[in-house]
């Protein structure tokens, strides 16, 4: 990531969605009050996981540069989120680099997940100092990250890769 500015503005012709422009590139967050966030993309959750803002976005921050930006091998454009007995451990790779970044917090799941990562940089993008929470939610098929501040809740519902695809303890 480069250390360009990243603007956040709500679309004045559309207050439900959040536009995040960071030099040439520009992305589209739809937004929704609290209580209109379906049900069903809570439904069935196996855990929840409070975080440390800003831990979460460091560990982001340190891995992103390593994931593979040929489309051709998509195993390889995610960010695996490594659980373990109180450790969090984020991995990227592209095929030539590996890279990994881990933090100690509170947690008694042990888990591992790829999540796409152009979700979690934008994520990461919304955690500033006026950061309240982040949870992660994971239920069998869906990691599910809320993004808690005073004046929104920003959501991002990711599918997850069957963790059999690539053992990154392995390499």
């Amino acid at each position: 990531m480069t250390n360009e500015e990243i603007s956040l503005f709500i679309d004045p012709k559309n207050n439900d969605v959040l536009k995040i422009k960071q030099g040439r590139n520009n992305s589209k967050i739809a937004l929704a009050r609290e209580h209109t966030i379906s049900d069903i993309l809570k439904s069935d959750i196996i855990y929840s996981l409070n975080l440390d803002a800003k831990v979460f976005k460091s560990l982001i921050d340190t891995t992103s540069y390593a994931v593979a930006q040929d489309e051709a091998r998509p195993i390889l454009l995610g960010q695996y989120i490594e659980l373990e007995k109180n450790l969090i451990k984020i991995t990227a790779l592209d095929g030539f680099r590996l890279v990994s970044n881990s933090a100690k917090i509170e947690n008694q799941h042990e888990d591992m997940i790829l999540i796409h990562a152009n979700n979690l940089r934008n994520l990461s993008s919304l955690i500033d100092d006026s950061t309240e929470e982040v949870i992660l939610n994971k239920n069998n098929n869906k990691a599910i990250v809320e993004v808690k501040n005073k004046n929104y809740v920003a959501i991002a519902a990711s599918n997850i890769f069957q963790k059999s695809l690539l053992n990154i303890s392995s390499l």
